[in-house]
């Protein structure tokens, strides 16, 4: 699917990558709020901002119970690829979907993103044709999701244009992602010099 954004690549990567906008942007589409303690790691290496979420009893809604119907623990974590690339992963055993999404910038504050989805159903759930027949469900269901990002970062857009502080991030704990992220493309906007931002790995706390 393509996708035009009124935002930046950094304010998009960072939303496709935050957890806790989805149990409001999307609740009851994806999340819904359960002012649950996320605890997760971060770690910046090798032109990579991955993070990990350690959420084994995490219960999606909508389409997401399809893929965990055994209740199985979540392994969950979302990724950044410089320059402009996510991959976001849900597994449940031999469950689960990927997200990969690429954003390309045509403008200071407008991107074309193009997002790609793969699934592996339950082995318990018979025939190959259950997942093709699947697809557009699946597609229409992930273009409900992906516009209601397109109206939340509009909307951070219009704050930060005309806010106060002209757009200046007062960041806490949980941007630290949005800081990686924005070091390593800062470094590639300045002539990728050097080694880049150097190798960190840190423990932060969600609330979803």
């Amino acid at each position: 699917m393509v996708t035009r954004f009124a935002n930046g690549v950094t304010n998009l990567v960072e939303n496709f990558m935050d957890v806790p906008h989805t149990s409001f942007v999307h609740r009851g589409w994806f999340r819904n709020p359960t002012r649950k303690r996320v605890p997760s790691t971060v770690k910046r290496h090798a032109g990579r901002v991955r993070m990990t979420y350690h959420q084994e009893e995490d219960a999606l809604t909508g389409l997401g119970r399809l893929f965990n119907p055994r209740g199985l623990p979540l392994v969950h974590t979302d990724e950044f690829i410089v320059p402009n690339v996510t991959r976001v992963d849900y597994q449940w055993g031999d469950s689960g979907f990927a997200i990969n999404s690429q954003c390309t910038p045509i403008g200071p504050t407008d991107t074309l993103v193009y997002t790609a989805i793969s699934y592996r159903l339950p082995v318990d759930v018979p025939g190959a044709w259950v997942g093709r027949a699947l697809t557009p469900l699946v597609r229409w269901y992930t273009r409900q999701v992906i516009q209601q990002d397109v109206r939340i970062m509009e909307t951070q857009r219009q704050g930060l244009k005309g806010g106060p502080g002209g757009g200046v991030y007062s960041s806490t704990e949980a941007d630290l992602h949005h800081a990686d992220i924005e070091a390593y493309r800062r470094w590639l906007r300045e002539g990728a010099h050097g080694p880049g931002p150097e190798d960190a790995e840190r423990d932060v706390v969600f609330w979803v």
